[in-house]
């Protein structure tokens, strides 16, 4: 089946034909190698077809543990890719567990700091944002000078505000489904003043390009936070 896929991927996308070909002999020679695998995430990316990285993982499954630690990385990121499921439709829940797994084989030890940021942009991918700060904390103990690069920063600020968020629905669901007035919750106004510091400090520290942008979507985020007139008392002035 992947074969058919490969030759699909030729057919529709005739710059790719030679990657493809490649790709379907080192599957042949050496399917668990690092460039097997980074020609899979390659097609994907630039195909923007996801049933190719999907297919691969189903078919090679039992060859997960040879897989080194760099290719299990780039296979959970391009599984989880917020990009690539924008045009391909939601994770479902086997590929999810497995990027999750595939995460965690490839351990922590051997890290550079961008490939920290893949992982953790991973689990942001995922909306995994609790292992997300877990993983992040264990990556700053080994590397303590990693704690003030304002990607991490920017990534640790958006994962403190995504549990806000969930935080919110979460309150939002039991008032409708109460139709109750809940209290304002002093755990969102906690981890929205969190990830302020943390999205303020990625700009101190020299933010740019697309790491500035973000940080700065997240704070105006925080800045136009609304919550109802009830609540205003409590003092929500992030």
């Amino acid at each position: 089946m992947l074969d058919l896929d490969l030759d699909g991927i030729a057919q529709r996308h005739p710059s790719l034909a030679a990657d493809a070909a490649r790709l379907s002999a080192l599957l042949v020679e050496a399917p668990a190698s690092d460039e097997a695998v980074a020609l899979v995430c390659e097609l994907t990316f630039a195909s923007a077809e996801m049933p190719l990285v999907e297919g691969f993982l189903a078919q090679y499954t039992d060859l997960i543990d040879r897989f080194s630690p760099l290719a299990k990385l780039d296979l959970a990121s391009t599984l989880a890719s917020a990009r690539l499921r924008t045009l391909s439709g939601p994770i479902d829940p086997w590929n999810r567990d497995l990027a999750r797994s595939l995460l965690r084989r490839s351990g922590l030890s051997w890290m550079t700091l961008t490939a920290a940021k893949v992982m953790l942009q991973t689990y942001t991918d995922l909306n995994d944002s609790r292992t997300l700060l877990f993983v992040y904390q264990q990556l700053v103990d080994l590397h303590p000078d990693w704690a003030t690069d304002p990607g991490m920063l920017q990534i640790k600020g958006h994962a403190l505000l995504q549990i806000a968020k969930q935080l919110r629905r979460n309150q939002q669901r039991i008032e409708r489904d109460s139709g109750l007035p809940q209290p304002p919750d002093p755990e969102i106004k906690e981890y929205l003043r969190r990830a302020k510091i943390e999205l303020n400090s990625a700009i101190l520290h020299g933010a740019a390009n697309e790491v500035l942008k973000s940080a700065q979507s997240d704070l105006e985020y925080i800045r136009d936070w609304r919550q109802p007139e009830r609540e205003h008392h409590d003092g929500w002035g992030i």
